[in-house]
């Protein structure tokens, strides 16, 4: 476990997030939230993080952008820019692969208007429906989980963005608090305009918790299943995949995502 100048904290952002995860970054800004996950691991081998800003944008908007880049590709991260949220399934680097988280911090469609108008709430949902119908395909079944932290006040709630998520298979989990304090260094962005590099104030957030719903149905009772000539329960069900699954991690010595990732990026 590696820890930074906070100490403890750098534990708390590993709560969601585990150096066998493969995880996927979508829209970052100053890639800082990538940094801070990628220090707290103390590798990057295991993270993809993209931005739709090209490269050049990036550094003009940034001012700390050019050195958190380095910084992780130093620590062996997959960076790639130019990429649309609503369109990565057929990004040719990315759709190979299959992730176990796939994160999108604070998705914002742009600033053009007020919050509470609906045309701009509608492109919005617009933005993070795509996103959800994009992620849920490049899942690793079963355990695989989108993350979007997001406003849960007014107007940012009426955006729905967990009927937004069933309409693409994915099932709500839970929403737990999002704290900036859980990654250290992290620095949100406004991220469009004169004022991009300056940070929003958060308010009352939350990381909302996808998952498949193929996933959630396996969790689902009464469902049985018959394996190797016994009926299963739900629960002995659940403790087989997770038998396997360490099985594999045992065998490989390492998660088998982030073998396969490491093969497939070489």
């Amino acid at each position: 476990m590696a820890y930074g100048e906070d100490g403890l904290l750098f534990r708390r952002a590993t709560t969601h997030y585990l150096p066998d995860h493969v995880i996927l970054l979508v829209g970052e800004g100053d890639f800082s939230f990538s940094l801070s996950l990628a220090r707290s691991f103390g590798s990057a081998s295991n993270i993809v993080a993209t931005s739709l800003d090209t490269r050049d944008d990036l550094m003009k908007k940034y001012k700390k952008a050019g050195f958190n880049l380095a910084l992780l590709r130093e620590l062996g991260a997959h960076v790639f820019h130019g990429v649309d949220a609503t369109k990565m399934m057929d990004h040719p680097h990315l759709k190979i692969l299959r992730f176990d988280r796939i994160i999108f911090n604070f998705p914002h469609a742009g600033f053009h208007g007020k919050e509470d108008s609906p045309k701009l709430i509608s492109k919005h949902a617009e933005l993070v429906h795509g996103f959800f119908r994009n992620a849920s395909a490049m899942l690793r079944r079963p355990w695989g989980e989108v993350h979007v932290s997001h406003k849960t006040t007014k107007p940012y709630c009426d955006w729905n963005i967990v009927e937004l998520a069933f309409h693409s298979f994915l099932t709500f989990v839970c929403a737990v608090d999002f704290r900036p304090e859980d990654y250290p260094n992290y620095s949100n962005k406004r991220g469009d305009g004169k004022k991009a590099d300056e940070s929003f104030h958060l308010g009352e957030c939350s990381t909302f918790v996808f998952c498949s719903s193929m996933a959630a149905a396996i969790h689902r009772p009464p469902l049985n299943c018959v394996i190797w000539g016994r009926s299963l329960s739900v629960d002995d069900r659940q403790q087989r995949l997770m038998s396997l699954w360490r099985l594999m991690v045992d065998l490989l010595g390492q998660h088998p995502g982030v073998a396969e990732m490491r093969l497939r990026m070489s």
